[in-house]
């Protein structure tokens, strides 16, 4: 079947095109003809050298940058048509349309201009860009008392929707009224666990995208409990704390914010590793003991659920390499995580650093390694090959 896979945020990079990137991988080696539709430059070798994926027989197709509506009659061209762009209200022509949601956005309606921003807004948001965010949770929360779409044309043109955690789903049937097949991102579980635990470091790891706004992954707060802790002299001697994440340098904001991530790491033992490819990112999984994940941290996840992280992809590869994680209660990691089993959580600084500071204390010991060990084991239900087998099973059941 011809198969097309629209994304406008390709050239990102994230969890979310690593997730769909996986789609059209599994597609692919079942024989199926795969377009994957772009509004924008992407560097094709470079996605799939970092997303470790292998796309050779995929064809990258551009489309105009245009409205939902401008561009659906182009999506009448397949047997099954996957959207997996964030805020997207496109009613697809396909035979068959698929919607994997990585969060659903609100079906309102009401006046037209302010339901523009809230469109335009949701569009940018997906890159970071603070003011439209801003703007995106001014215009929900302005439309929130309009009239809720009766037949919803949008939502109900796809099968049921994807979601890629509980999470997730449970705010689809919040706002769009459907049930949602759970379809977790796959983990290479075997890649990231092949490492050796007993080569592990004294290196606390947190790995992210370099962006400001939207749903930020904290990198300035958790930098910031880090300093407070070594000024505190509780730091112990040999430890030091990576970031990695790939940098986002298309608009002036996210400049001044991976500059800012620089200078608060400086005089330090931080070290900021931007745009790490595979192997080099696995590396620092693999020397890692303790992951960091700060997305969430301080939000109001009950009014801006969308500044929550959904899933948790990186944190279940630390823990697939034997890092041991330290996350927020909320959103996707508290669905990976079980707090006091295979990791922790925290919610505020002092939580962090104390369960840091207990994790430290064990470095070295048998006891850090059952840490590790029941962390690794926790992921196991997220492989490869769990994925595979879930999402083929649904794709041949719609198609």
């Amino acid at each position: 079947m011809k198969v097309g896979i629209y994304n406008r945020y390709w050239a990102t990079m994230g969890g979310g095109e690593k997730h769909v990137g996986t789609i059209a991988e599994i597609l692919l080696a079942e024989g199926h003809q795969v377009d994957l539709i772009r509004v924008g430059p992407v560097d094709e070798a470079e996605f799939s050298s970092r997303m470790n994926l292998n796309l050779a027989g995929a064809h990258w197709v551009e489309w105009p940058g245009s409205s939902c509506s401008e561009l659906a009659p182009r999506s009448a061209g397949y047997d099954v048509f996957i959207n997996s762009t964030y805020c997207s209200s496109m009613v697809p022509q396909a035979r068959k349309s698929l919607y994997l949601a990585f969060f659903p956005h609100e079906l309102i309606e009401a006046a037209p201009l302010p339901r523009l921003f809230q469109r335009a807004a949701g569009r940018f948001d997906r890159t970071g860009h603070p003011w439209l965010s801003r703007m995106s949770s001014l215009a929900q929360r302005t439309l929130r008392r309009g009239v809720a779409s009766s037949r919803r044309p949008f939502i109900d043109s796809y099968e049921d929707p994807m979601a890629n955690s509980e999470f997730t789903a449970a705010w689809i049937r919040k706002r769009w009224a459907r049930d949602a097949v759970v379809l977790p991102p796959p983990i290479d579980v075997e890649r990231f666990g092949s490492v050796d635990l007993s080569n592990k470091k004294k290196v606390i790891l947190s790995v992210g995208r370099f962006f400001s706004g939207g749903h930020n992954k904290k990198h300035i707060e958790m930098i910031t409990a880090f300093r407070q802790m070594h000024d505190k002299g509780l730091v112990p001697e040999g430890w030091e704390y990576h970031l990695a994440g790939s940098v986002h340098a298309e608009s002036e904001e996210h400049r001044r914010y991976f500059q800012k991530v620089n200078a608060l790491a400086e005089g330090y033992p931080i070290r900021i590793l931007g745009n790490l490819g595979s192997r080099e990112l696995l590396q620092e999984y693999a020397e890692a003991s303790i992951f960091w994940h700060g997305a969430g941290w301080g939000e109001r996840g009950d009014q801006e659920p969308e500044k929550l992280e959904h899933f948790g992809m990186t944190a279940c590869e630390a823990m697939a390499a034997g890092v041991v994680p330290i996350v927020q209660p909320l959103g996707g990691p508290r669905e990976v995580v079980t707090d006091g089993v295979d990791g922790y959580y925290f919610s505020d600084a002092r939580e962090l650093q104390e369960r840091t500071l207990s994790l430290m204390k064990l470095y070295g010991t048998p006891e850090l390694a059952q840490w590790a060990a029941r962390a690794r084991a926790s992921v196991q239900k997220y492989s490869q090959a769990n994925f595979r087998a879930v999402f083929i099973k649904f794709f041949n059941t719609i198609a």
